[in-house]
């Protein structure tokens, strides 16, 4: 009974995060996920850019259920405990915690081990902590000793399968923001066996090193921290340039996330007369976006919907937010109210969006029903239509915004911005 009540609340909670992320972002650009082993024991090495939104997204985006090995700081009291175990979820301690976190660790590496022989997908972030920089941080070796161990363990019949997984999101916070994962090849663990008998330590050294090179080429990497901010603004202008929703939501390519890599392999690689010019036109095009208060997409904006259409369908904006986009507001004040971390930010937001835009959903059912009857169920299709329809409104009203600012700039300013916008083009190009 118990068993069967834990798999609803699994199955339950993935479709709500389905909806929800569905939503949140505008696509999900995905490449090589099918070389995940249909059945059979096999650990995903990912990169970890925004906390628990990564085990989440890939959750949504894997067929196999998935187990996940998240940090150990968010496992916060006995209830959040029991509720993330629930969801498949085990901490993971580092040596920031102290002594005193590490050995917890035990009972979940036990766990892993045992999960490994079952044959079961496994899910960890070798970087130890999250964070929304584009670099890919060096490895921990806890999970590749994990890893040989169970392969020890069987008696050196079991191989189990290394998948590197590359996440990378457009934006850390932003609603319609888009994500790209990228696969890698799969790294087979026998192949490291004679080294693991050899030496242990060694072995472990050389699997973190391989899978860290593994995965760089599936993420954006900025070697040098000092390039970081230009990198940034950079890219921006690129995720401007195809700032558009594509349809279906789940694109089966890499054609936007390799664009974005050659851009940051090319700031790795530049000369220094090259990035002396990338990184001046970067800081005077930014610079003077800042001094009139514009963002990037304002220098680009055109008008899509005239303004008295916009006035006119005003009133049906107002009914469809207040009907749909009550619950999302409250979870966005909470959220910046309670969030200090950019690498928490969207998963809190999106979690309790969700939550709340369940209850907020069921509640209004519930009066439709006690109202109108079974013609009550008519609102389904209705709060659908409404949502559509206020995100589509939101985002033709900050269209117009947008071009509005442009308008109100001198003309010697919006051919500046223009002249300079076209020179970081041609330099990224």
């Amino acid at each position: 009974m118990w068993v069967d009540l834990f798999f609803m609340l699994y199955r339950f909670v993935k479709i709500l995060m389905t909806l929800a992320l569905r939503i949140f972002y505008k696509n999900a650009h995905v490449s090589g996920l099918e070389k995940i082993p249909a059945r059979g024991a096999c650990i995903l090495l990912a990169n970890h850019p925004s906390s628990l939104m990564d085990a989440a997204l890939l959750g949504l985006l894997i067929k196999r259920p998935v187990y996940f090995f998240a940090r150990g700081d968010v496992f916060i009291n006995p209830l959040v405990i029991k509720i993330l175990s629930w969801l498949h979820m085990h901490p993971v301690h580092n040596h920031e915690g102290g002594r005193r976190t590490l050995h917890h660790n035990s009972a979940s590496f036990m766990a892993a081990g045992n999960l490994l022989q079952q044959g079961a997908l496994l899910l960890f972030f070798p970087e130890g902590n999250s964070h929304t920089e584009p670099q890919l941080q060096q490895f921990k070796k806890g999970i590749f000793r994990i890893a040989m161990d169970a392969v020890k363990e069987s008696n050196y019949s079991l191989n189990i399968p290394l998948l590197p997984l590359g996440i990378t999101y457009t934006h850390p916070t932003h609603c319609l923001a888009k994500v790209y994962v990228q696969a890698g090849a799969l790294i087979n663990t026998k192949n490291y066996v004679p080294l693991f008998q050899q030496n242990s330590a060694t072995c472990f050294l050389k699997m973190a090193k391989d899978c860290y090179e593994a995965t760089e080429p599936l993420v954006l990497h900025i070697k040098e921290a000092s390039k970081l901010s230009e990198a940034i603004h950079c890219l921006s202008i690129q995720r401007t340039d195809t700032d558009f929703r594509q349809w279906p939501w789940l694109q089966q390519h890499q054609q936007f996330f390799l664009k974005e890599k050659e851009i940051a392999n090319k700031i790795n690689n530049a000369s220094a007369d090259f990035w002396t010019r990338l990184q001046t036109t970067t800081t005077q095009y930014f610079s003077t976006l800042a001094t009139y208060k514009l963002s990037d997409k304002a220098v680009i904006a055109k008008k899509r919907v005239p303004l008295f259409i916009l006035i006119i369908l005003a009133p049906v904006y107002a009914v469809a937010w207040l009907l749909t986009g009550t619950p999302v507001a409250i979870a966005r004040s909470i959220a910046n109210k309670k969030v200090y971390r950019l690498d928490f930010y969207s998963w809190i937001f999106v979690a309790t969006a969700a939550l709340l835009s369940f209850i907020w959903w069921l509640v209004l059912l519930l009066i439709a029903l006690s109202c109108f009857g079974i013609t009550g169920w008519l609102l389904l299709p209705a709060y659908a239509v409404l949502g559509c329809f206020a995100l589509y409104y939101f985002n033709a009203l900050s269209i117009h915004r947008l071009t509005k600012q442009k308008e109100a700039l001198p003309q010697n300013v919006k051919q500046q911005l223009t002249q300079q916008r076209q020179e970081l083009q041609l330099l990224l190009a």
